[in-house]
């Protein structure tokens, strides 16, 4: 990407506008740096993930594919039945919560 590119295309990707004395044309590696500094992990990880749909990049692809599975806050449930006799009916009360029920 150019140079007098790079300020519209953070700004498409959701960042602030250019501030003044920003300045992409010395170096766009440390302008990007910059204008990312404040953002929270999950902001970076969403951000990334729009770069690579609209960009394409493996490099990125692959480093955020290695931070593991991405969802619903909340705690994470590992649910283990003895092989032995007949397993319960689990109902699924808040699916996008991950909330479980044991009905028998």
């Amino acid at each position: 990407m150019k140079s007098y590119e790079l300020a519209a295309a953070c700004e498409h990707l959701g960042l602030e506008p250019q501030k003044p004395g920003e300045d992409p044309f010395s170096s766009k590696r440390i302008y990007v740096r910059a204008r990312l500094q404040k953002k929270t992990l999950s902001e970076l990880v969403d951000i990334a993930r729009q770069v690579i749909s609209e960009y394409g990049d493996t490099d990125l692809q692959a480093l955020v594919g290695s931070l593991g599975a991405r969802g619903v806050d909340g705690e994470m449930k590992n649910l283990i039945f003895a092989a032995d006799g007949p397993k319960p009916q689990i109902v699924l009360p808040d699916a996008i919560s991950n909330t479980i029920r044991i009905a028998s």
